[in-house]
């Protein structure tokens, strides 16, 4: 992969139906999520989608140098009692291993500073693949923590 110029900007009115989108088809695939049926699964992970961005949280745009409007990845963010809370991730299969998540959780603004601690939770689906990220950046699976935000 040819080695890009990423800029980090604020989410766009203009990119909410990609990161609804992605988050909805990318969250279908994980775990046990594939087994929902698929009525249920889009009411239920819609109304968790409009949970969690009505509870303030932020979205944080990785695009090209080249194309700030072509979203590469997104993430979902926000704290809660003061902690780091990642909402959900989603990266381009052709960017995935490139350090874009990375480069966008560093850059994630939990605080009034640029994040220099570890992610605290974490409310989508874990399987065993994320056990390596969940380790190595010390987060907790919180998955019932949207709806204590939402009160």
């Amino acid at each position: 992969m040819t080695k890009l110029d990423i800029i980090l900007r604020h989410c766009a009115q203009n990119d909410m139906d990609f990161v609804f989108d992605s988050w909805m088809r990318s969250f279908r695939k994980a775990g046990v999520n594939r087994l929902i049926p698929e009525d249920y699964y889009k009411a239920w992970q819609s109304k968790r989608i409009e949970q969690v961005l009505k509870s303030g949280s932020k979205i944080l745009i990785a695009c090209s140098a080249d194309n700030i409007d072509s979203v590469l990845g997104w993430l979902c963010y926000t704290t809660y009692d003061g902690e780091p809370v990642v909402h959900f991730t989603y990266v381009k299969s052709k960017y995935r291993r490139s350090g874009l998540a990375k480069m966008m959780f560093n850059k994630a603004e939990f605080t009034d500073s640029i994040i220099t601690t570890s992610i605290t939770y974490i409310t989508n689906t874990c399987n065993e693949a994320d056990e390596p990220f969940l380790d190595r950046y010390k987060v907790s699976y919180l998955p019932d923590l949207v709806g204590n935000m939402a009160e």
